[in-house]
C-alpha cells in the first residue's frame, strides 16, 4: 500500500491598523515586531533638521513638512505638497526601527514627528 501526503501552503497577507507614534520632543519607540521596521515618517518643521532612530541619522533641509517613506522599493522623500523631492535629504540613509525599545531624537526646528511604524514579523 502506498501512502502519499501532499502539503500545500499559501502566503496570506496580515494587515492590522496600528496607531502612529507622535513625538513633539525626543523620546523612545518600541518595535513590537520580530525584525526591523521600515517606517513612514512625517516631519513637520523648517530648516536643517537631523532625525536619529537608534543608531541611524538622516539629515534634511525642509520647508513646512516632509514625509520619508523608508519601505524597501518605495524609498522616497515627499515635500509638503506630496511631490517626490529626494533632494530634501542631505545625507544619511533611510531609517529602520530595530526590534525592542530605541531612542528617537532630532535637532533643528521640529514641531512634530509622526511615525507610522509598519511593524514586521518573521514567521
Amino acid at each position: 500500500m502506498e501512502v502519499r501526503n501532499q502539503v500545500r501552503h499559501a502566503t496570506l497577507p496580515l494587515s492590522k491598523t496600528v496607531d502612529p507614534v507622535v513625538l513633539t520632543a525626543s523620546g523612545t519607540i518600541t518595535n513590537l515586531g520580530t525584525i526591523y521596521s521600515e517606517p513612514i515618517i512625517e516631519v513637520e518643521g523648517d530648516g536643517d533638521i537631523s532625525l536619529t532612530i537608534g543608531r541611524k541619522t538622516m539629515y534634511l533641509a525642509i520647508k513646512t513638512k516632509a514625509t520619508i517613506d523608508c519601505r524597501q522599493g518605495k524609498q522616497n522623500i515627499y515635500n509638503a505638497t506630496g511631490a517626490v523631492q529626494n533632494t530634501l535629504r542631505k545625507r544619511g540613509g533611510f531609517l529602520e526601527i530595530p526590534t525592542g525599545k530605541v531612542g528617537v531624537s532630532f535637532t533643528g526646528t521640529v514641531r512634530k514627528i509622526t511615525i507610522r511604524p509598519n511593524w514586521r514579523y518573521k514567521i
